[in-house]
């Protein structure tokens, strides 16, 4: 029979996380449409592939990577990554492919066949030399990877993946993206990827990738220096073919292989940082002390010179420390003053828990101050060093055992040199 339901009251509550206390927003606004070439940036990269051989002046495979011989050229203009079973097995192999160079801001773009097949991936990435600090040592930008292209129902449209990873020490935080291809896999694309101080956002076939995530606020796939992390260490680009071993679509049954993911061509366009245009910003008379004890008051002075071309007046200025903002000022002088305990960076973004839900372990890191500079033009500059601080010991600590011990042999000060 008829029924009425009355509602008092209704609400719905979105929550979104806060930015740092006292931090002016920064300009971030990924364009719609990009091409490094039409805004002025150098290519510093390339490679058709048209040859016989890889370039190893350009390429490797590093040494704890196995079956080298499964990355070549195909001889009609593509990099070829194949996965394959090893002879007698069922187990699938492939490898990675590793620029030479390593690079710090730019455009990276690829024009790349994916993947079908069960039981692997491809992926297109960058990645630091020892990733144990973005500012310092490195981080993982993952442009793609493709595992999400296997579904089983042939209407469905193919899905990838874009992901953040930084480390701080061994803990690590991850942000993710996915989005939905135009096409079919029997298409080639190209994906790109537009890395600045302030902002990686990822583009297929020029045209900036839409995706949400609750962790960011854009209609795309972005990620930026204040909801995600500040990356300061260069990193190499890197083709993979991945194996699922744990998890994923592992059943091959159905698929033949071998498969092969191609790659027609690679760029990197380098960002004009250094250039006349942006913003300069140096250290004035800044602590150089290294060890600092517990709840020191620490204090940084940069200098903040403007554009020399078009004099833009600075914005704001933004200390940061392991890639994470703690504050900002809007008005000369540039001074910060924070306190240097645990109890003051809870307050920060930087304990936010990682992946795993732990926290970093604030007392058992080196940390790396930068401090970046945006104009009202969006142009960014960043101090050319970073200012390194550890925390010293509560007290001195003893020795093992009760007693101190000797290492025997002698240093050699000309393995310093």
């Amino acid at each position: 029979r008829e029924a009425q339901l009355v509602l008092d009251n209704y609400r719905i509550a979105y929550v979104t996380e806060e930015p740092p206390l006292a931090m002016a927003p920064a300009a971030i606004t990924p364009a719609k449409e990009f091409d490094p070439a039409e805004a002025g940036w150098k290519r510093v990269f390339s490679d058709e592939f048209d040859g016989a051989a890889l370039d190893p002046e350009k390429w490797y495979v590093p040494g704890w990577i196995k079956h080298a011989d499964h990355a070549f050229l195909d001889g009609q203009g593509h990099l070829v990554l194949k996965a394959d079973f090893e002879p007698g097995t069922t187990n699938l192999v492939s490898t990675s492919l590793w620029s030479r160079p390593s690079f710090l801001y730019g455009y990276f773009e690829a024009r790349v066949r994916f993947t079908r097949n069960n039981g692997w991936w491809a992926a297109f990435w960058l990645f630091g030399s020892s990733n144990t600090n973005p500012a310092l040592d490195g981080s993982e930008v993952d442009i793609f990877e493709d595992y999400y292209t296997r579904s089983k129902r042939p209407q469905d449209k193919p899905v990838l993946d874009h992901n953040l990873h930084i480390y701080l020490g061994n803990m690590l935080k991850s942000w993710n993206y996915k989005s939905t291809l135009s096409g079919t896999l029997d298409d080639f694309y190209v994906i790109g990827c537009k890395w600045t101080p302030f902002e990686i956002s990822y583009y297929v076939d020029g045209k900036l990738v839409s995706s949400k995530a609750a962790h960011s606020p854009h209609a795309s796939v972005t990620f930026d220096a204040f909801h995600h992390s500040g990356l300061r260490a260069p990193l190499h680009m890197i083709f993979s073919g991945c194996i699922m071993k744990n998890w994923g679509r592992r059943d091959t049954a159905g698929f033949t292989f071998p498969e092969f993911f191609k790659v027609d061509w690679v760029r990197v366009w380098a960002y004009p940082e250094a250039d006349a245009a942006t913003p300069r910003v140096f250290w004035k008379g800044t602590d150089t002390a290294v060890l600092v004890p517990p709840d020191s008051e620490l204090v940084f002075t940069v200098g903040v010179e403007p554009s020399g071309v078009t004099k833009a007046p600075v914005k704001a200025a933004y200390l940061f420390d392991n890639g994470t903002p703690l504050a900002c000022r809007t008005e000369p002088p540039y001074v910060f003053s924070i306190p240097f305990s645990k109890e003051y960076y809870l307050t920060t973004r930087y304990m936010q828990p990682g992946r795993s839900g732990a926290v970093p372990p604030w007392d058992a890191l080196m940390h790396v101050f930068t401090v970046y500079v945006q104009d009202a033009d969006g142009r960014v500059g960043v101090t050319a060093d970073p200012v390194l601080k550890i925390p010293a010991p509560a007290a001195a600590s003893e020795p093992f055992n009760g007693h101190p011990h000797v290492v025997p042999g002698k240093i050699n000060p000309a393995a310093f040199d």
